[in-house]
């Protein structure tokens, strides 16, 4: 009787940390079409591998308030955007880019310590494919 007790107990507490852990972690986001989105993912992960496609950071740069990345898009055909982005806080930040012969330079105001992302959409063999970079940012 005991051991049904302790197993019914467990049960419940499992099951009732499988919904705190759900309700917490879960966005609420759902693929319209899950199937055929993995397969383009798949397909856009696959061309990044295949053309060693990646974002390099040269350097980051401290001016009193004002913040400077510099790096590229290394093996990208045609960058075709290019933005810094906080998907923590989802705050807009201002910023400017630069990029010329593949090369980039961002900069940015009073941009506080952080984990960020460089996000970037290159063309490569006439596909564009998203390209993420994180980079924490210390002053």
């Amino acid at each position: 009787m005991r051991m049904m007790m302790a197993l019914v107990i467990l049960g419940v507490l499992l099951l009732f940390s499988s919904f705190y852990f759900g309700v917490k972690f879960f966005d609420g986001k759902l693929e319209e079409d899950s199937y055929n989105a993995a397969i383009d993912y798949d397909k856009k992960k696959k061309i990044i591998k295949d053309n060693d496609i990646s974002i390099v950071v040269d350097s980051i740069k401290f001016d009193g308030k004002l913040c400077s990345i510099t790096g590229d898009v290394k093996n990208a055909e045609n960058i075709f955007t290019l933005k810094f982005d906080a998907p923590s806080t989802k705050l807009d930040i201002p910023q400017n880019v630069e990029i010329k012969n593949g090369k980039f330079i961002i900069n940015l105001k009073d941009i506080t310590e952080g984990n960020y992302l460089i996000v970037a959409e290159v063309k490569v063999k006439d596909e564009l494919v998203r390209l993420e970079k994180s980079v924490y940012i210390k002053k």
